[in-house]
């Protein structure tokens, strides 16, 4: 799924980049491909980024808000565009929650898989990899 970031960047040290390259590392792990307002460029006039994060934003099929997102007047209105044009919205809050109980549900199925897999061999059955028959 491509994805576009929204958060606060106005005002913060190096304009909260860091936050933005974090979402961007966990999103691409997650599979999606990343739509990052933070990569571009230093030295535009204030009012010249936004029509060039809606462009972004109108090539994503969803937004992800970071935690901030409230705080900045130009996220709030992606967030309301990408809501008007039905497009996924996923809050930095609960992306990581889903993602930490996807990686311990992954976990405990190993474990399950394990025990099966032992309790199996202890009780006289035979496991053969691959197919060894011509």
């Amino acid at each position: 799924m491509i994805v576009y970031i929204a958060g606060k960047m106005t005002g913060l040290e190096d304009l909260g980049r860091a936050a933005f390259r974090k979402a961007q590392r966990e999103l691409e792990k997650a599979g999606h491909v990343v739509l990052n307002p933070a990569v571009l460029p230093d030295g535009l006039a204030p009012d010249a980024y936004m029509p060039i994060c809606m462009a972004m934003l109108n090539a994503a099929e969803a937004i992800y808000l970071l935690d901030n997102w409230e705080d900045s007047q130009g996220a709030q209105i992606e967030e309301a565009y990408a809501k008007y044009q039905h497009k996924l919205v996923m809050t930095e809050t609960l992306f990581r929650a889903k993602q930490k109980v996807t990686r311990k549900a992954i976990r405990e199925t190993r474990k399950q898989m394990k025990r099966s897999i032992l309790d199996l061999l202890q009780n006289g059955w035979h496991i053969r990899v691959g197919d060894d028959e011509t």
